[in-house]
């Protein structure tokens, strides 16, 4: 222990180790006694490493409005801010925000703190990709993950303040139990008290499992027996930090174990948990009457949710019965869910999609409100789904902000690279993948603009201000404040605003990828690197699409149905091998490309799906080679696709010497610079929809 810091925090320590009875806090006064602010602000800065660090209770107008918006108040709020040049960009302050109010007693606040601080001192979490971050459960496992090590961390640096954060760990869970058994109280009796999703239930267990001296038996089983397969990664988790005295880069090195550890060995047994919570959403979707309603097979389900719920009571009475009962409860619970799920698969395959996505949508509203309950107050949090979805939406961004955000996409981009090179055991075609978007990455921003641009009109929203509503409007709040506080007789009460919202367009997509030998070498590069440009892009977007390449027959890459995660990237990464003939498992025909019938299969397949815009995109050099077919049977092909259906055909020649597309796809785009495509493929999807009729088939009279 470094010189002096056994008596860092000795008139604490005295409290906590000679066993005297902590100060209480009686009142948001007290808290704010300046005794406490500094003590609370001593331990902030020496557990941070950061010496300079402005501690305060006091909130600025434009912060607490910022907040307000978020739903927050921020009075009540731990937060770090760092204000910045505006010209520079430079770190020009930096302070933290104590609230107020904290905890019922001192050492539980000094444990908060503590605990705070350590997230500043380890926590870093800028180098994970995106679309990882916002798988649904992902941002709440790492979130809770990461409690365990920053509690570590302070025990390791400043044994006392260990204490203190132990203390405030034991006062939480104390509280949740008091909360629990009061919530119980307000439960009908012969009901149930509902249970958390079981990823939700995880994600407490990982950051109070230590903590509890025997375990709750409220826990779902199959989450207990979860966390017992990953206990040791995450306490492997727990004890991977930082020396003391490290700097930035060691404290991101290690954050960047961590995070391999957590999503090579925790998350597949957990993203389990979070399929599974869905599907389970869904289905009590479908049971409260939301979609297809009034058959009989609901009037069975209602019967056995019913009997259910009335049979509980009865186990109370008879104590010898209680381990069969239970049985029996668990037995009817799991043919109720069987019934639920045999009607779910039952119905049309729209509303099937409609009820996931409804319960996507609760999943992550609730891992939302887990990442807010225990992400650390003082670090920069990766962005909650709404967050997410609220910047996706923002259509106007100004040149400067661009360039800033591509500045940290290409940051980004160079740290998952980084990541890449240290992970063991990855299969070569996802890295393939992962250094191909690399490539393209800093195309991304601009192809989703232009695309959104195209699909997406409706971002140019229309904005009115009331007297009321949910939503304030900054801008208007400080009008409102500046007219008030300068006297005037009459102000402008609209401080909310109202958004219309037009109606999206119905867009669906089938992208086809000739991958026989004669787009090997420079065609297949560039095609690739365009594929996957498309592909991270429409999910992104949240436009349906399948992925579909062709040689001798159709081969499958990614379904409409499928979501775009590690698996179906190291799928899609076959296609670089499958113009060679060298794909693992794959059809390695490269010899034939099939293009008529290929097409034709395509075509149908696109034909099956809804959707009232329906596209057909084809990367081809355009010579067919078939085993089965020849150039005749791709010019019916395309004849036949264009005049029995409404699909958009488009044949696309990635590179140069593709100039063959023209003689087969009447809409075609050969030569394509990839660099170029935002700009070639935006402006010729655009006029596809304002000017339809110029791309239909004339039929012959």
């Amino acid at each position: 222990m470094p010189e002096g810091k056994e008596n860092l925090f000795a008139e604490e320590l005295e409290n906590v180790e000679g066993g005297a009875e902590p100060p209480k806090i009686e009142s948001a006064e007290q808290a704010e006694s300046e005794g406490l602010k500094e003590r609370l602000g001593l331990i902030v800065r020496t557990i941070s490493g950061k010496p300079d660090l402005e501690v305060t209770t006091e909130v600025d107008e434009g912060t607490l409005m910022q907040m307000a918006m978020q739903g927050q108040d921020a009075n009540k709020e731990w937060y770090r801010q760092t204000r910045l040049d505006p010209k520079t960009r430079e770190v020009v302050k930096e302070l933290v925000h104590i609230p107020n109010e904290i905890l019922e007693n001192e050492t539980e606040a000094k444990g908060k703190a503590a605990h705070e601080a350590g997230h500043v001192a380890i926590t870093r979490m800028e180098f994970i990709p995106e679309h990882i971050m916002q798988e649904p459960g992902f941002h709440a496992l790492i979130a809770s993950a990461e409690e365990r090590p920053t509690d570590q961390v302070v025990r390791e640096r400043y044994a006392g303040a260990g204490l203190w954060v132990d203390a405030a760990r034991k006062g939480s869970v104390a509280e949740g139990e008091a909360q629990k058994i009061e919530v119980e109280k307000k439960i009908p009796e012969g009901l149930e008290m509902p249970k958390m999703p079981r990823f939700q239930q995880l994600s407490t267990l990982i950051v109070y499992e230590p903590h509890y001296e025997e375990l709750p038996k409220y826990y779902d089983p199959e989450v207990v027996e979860t966390y017992e397969k990953i206990r040791d990664q995450i306490e492997r988790i727990e004890r991977t930090l930082p020396p003391e005295g490290s700097d930035e880069k060691e404290a991101v090195s290690k954050s960047k174990e961590r995070y391999k550890i957590l999503y090579k060995d925790v998350w597949p047994h957990v993203k389990k948990l979070v399929q599974k919570d869905t599907q389970d959403e869904a289905l009590k979707q479908m049971q409260q009457g939301r979609s297809a309603s009034g058959s009989e097979q609901q009037e069975q389900e209602k019967d056995g949710g019913e009997k259910q719920k009335k049979e509980p009571s009865s186990v109370q009475k008879d104590g010898g019965e209680g381990e069969k009962q239970k049985e029996r409860e668990e037995e009817q619970k799991k043919e109720l869910r069987d019934a639920l799920m045999k009607a779910f698969k039952a119905l049309p395959k729209e509303e099937q999609e409609e009820l996931m996505q409804k319960a996507k949508e609760i999943i992550e509203k609730i891992e939302d409100e887990i990442v807010e309950s225990v992400s650390g107050k003082l670090v920069s949090a990766a962005e909650t789904h709404k967050e997410f979805r609220a910047r996706e939406e923002k259509a106007d961004m100004d040149k400067t902000t661009k360039k800033r955000s591509q500045e940290d996409e290409e940051n980004t981009r160079k740290e998952i690279e980084e990541i890449e090179k240290k992970q063991e055991n990855l299969e070569d075609k996802k890295s393939i993948y992962e250094k191909t978007y690399g490539k393209v990455q800093a195309l991304d921003e601009d192809v989703y603009a232009r695309l959104e641009e195209v699909f997406k009109p409706n971002v140019k929203r229309k904005m009115k201000l009331s007297s009321s509503g949910s939503k304030i409007n900054l801008p208007a709040v400080y009008r409102w404040t500046s007219t008030k506080g300068g006297g005037a007789k009459t102000i402008d009460n609209r401080i909310f605003e109202t958004v219309h919202t037009p109606e999206e367009k119905d867009y669906v997509f089938t992208l086809l990828v000739d991958l026989s030998g004669s787009m090997n070498d420079e065609k297949i590069q560039e095609t690739f690197k365009a594929v996957v440009l498309l592909t991270e892009v429409l999910n992104r977007l949240g436009v349906p699409f399948e992925l579909l390449g062709f040689q001798d027959i159709v081969l499958k890459f990614k379904d409409f149905n499928e979501d775009l995660n590690d698996a179906v990237r190291e799928k899609i990464s076959g296609m670089l091998y499958e113009v060679e003939s060298k794909n693992p498992g794959g059809n390695n025909k490269a010899a034939y490309n099939d293009d008529g019938p290929c097409l034709t299969e395509a075509s149908r397949r696109l034909d099956l799906r809804s959707g009232k815009e329906k596209f057909l995109l084809v990367f081809s050099d355009g010579v067919p080679q078939g085993r089965r077919s020849g150039e005749r049977d791709l010019t019916l092909a395309v004849e036949n696709i264009l005049q029995t259906t409404q699909q958009k055909l488009i044949g696309l020649g990635l590179g140069q010497g593709t100039e063959h597309v023209k003689k087969f796809y009447p809409t075609s785009l050969p030569n394509i610079d990839v660099k170029k495509l935002s700009e070639v493929l935006g402006g010729l999807l655009e006029d596809m929809i304002i000017n339809p009729q110029n791309y239909a088939y004339q039929k012959k009279i």
